[in-house]
This record gives C-alpha cells, structure tokens and sequence, in this order.
C-alpha cells in the first residue's frame, strides 16, 4: 500500500508494537522505550504496554479507536503506579499500517511525541532509518 493511499477501515493494527515516546523540547528526561500489544476489532483498540523506567517496570492498558488512518488511545496505567496519570494518544497510521506517529498529552497539559513501529516491521525501520543517515 504506498503512503498516499487511506488506510482501510477493515485493515488490522493487531499485533506487537515496539514504540518509543519523547519528552517536550526543554525537558531533561531521556526518551522512553515501550512495547505495545495491540487488538483491533474493526477500528476498536485495546490492548496492553509495558515500558521500563528506571528499575521499574510500568504496565498499562490501552482503550481507543481507529478511524482509517487516525487512531486514539488513552493509555491507563496499572491501579497500583502512583503519581502516574492517564495519557492521551493521537496518532497516524502510517499508510502500510506499519507505523503509528502522534502526540500524548496528560491532563495537566504537558505533551511530546510517540512513533510506534510494528514488530515484524522493525527490521525494516532500522535499516531504512540508517541508509537516510548514510
């Protein structure tokens, strides 16, 4: 499927997610690596995230919606996680359904950004992200 051609709605984001989010400009806190499982059953998506910050480990699960290429999500972390708020997710699936690349926001307002790369796709991002480079 190549990039100017809109996502089916009966296309599939299901599957393993590697994702990384970044903090806004001016803040010192480092990128953070996640993986995502992800379900969707004709545009609702649930799912689960895992991500390690610092020595912990932090879960969540994932609630939203797709609607050809957009896609939200609120990202709810595990009841027990203090001082840890909902995110919101606004994103765009890339036009192969391979990549997902947004904003979060959290209700104080503060924001950055996400990309998320599917598994079997990752190979594929890495080399093509290196040869830009090159």
């Amino acid at each position: 499927m190549s990039a100017g051609v809109e996502l089916d709605e009966a296309a599939d984001l299901s599957g393993v997610w590697h994702g990384v989010y970044s903090y806004p400009g001016g803040s010192n806190r480092q990128p953070v690596s996640f993986v995502a499982v992800l379900t969707d059953v004709v545009g609702s998506v649930g799912g689960t995230t895992e991500e390690a910050v610092g020595k912990r480990t932090l879960t969540a699960t994932v609630q939203g919606r797709r609607a050809g290429r957009a896609i939200t999500f609120l990202k709810l972390y595990d009841a027990d996680l203090r001082n840890y708020d909902t995110v919101a997710y606004d994103g765009r699936v890339s036009g192969d359904g391979e990549e997902i690349e947004g904003t979060w926001t959290v209700p104080s307002g503060w924001s950055g950004s996400f990309l998320m790369i599917r598994s079997g796709s990752l190979t594929a991002a890495v080399e093509r992200v290196a040869s830009e480079r090159v």
